[in-house]
């Protein structure tokens, strides 16, 4: 069986300097078409002229981690008068 996550909304990237080290690495918090929210960790490589994405990890979120993002982006907004 396969399973098919896509999303054309808004994606959040953050660096992740916990776990770089001989490379960068990036984490991305989306949410699906499906409403799925999504934790992504990839990191970037360079081929020729093009810049490729190196997923590492990709998994749909646990509630806590929702919960969790979602207070600390609501912070953020108040913080800047969104």
């Amino acid at each position: 069986m396969t399973s098919k996550a896509s999303s054309k909304g808004q994606v959040s990237v953050f660096p992740d300097p916990e776990y770089s080290g001989a490379e960068e690495r990036f984490i991305g918090i989306g949410e699906t078409d499906q409403r799925r929210s999504v934790f992504l960790v990839f990191t970037l490589r360079r081929k020729d002229e093009a810049v490729l994405i190196r997923p590492i990890s990709a998994r749909y979120m646990h509630k806590k981690e929702i919960d969790h993002y979602e207070q600390e982006t609501s912070k953020t907004q108040k913080r800047r008068g969104g």
